[in-house]
């Protein structure tokens, strides 16, 4: 993020079992958790950035 400031929205996701990665892109990074999904049989959260 730091090399490429011309950045406007990041998007990624993780199966919602893993907390440590919820916990991890929400409270140090400033994600969103902005849906719900399944992936086969895991079910996965999609998390969002924005650039301000």
């Amino acid at each position: 993020m730091n090399e490429h400031s011309d950045w406007k929205e990041l998007t990624l996701v993780t199966p919602i079992d893993k907390e440590q990665n919820v916990k991890f892109y929400t409270e140090r990074f400033g994600f969103d958790i902005v849906d719900e999904e399944k992936d086969g049989n895991v079910t996965v959260y999609q998390f969002k950035l924005c650039n301000k």
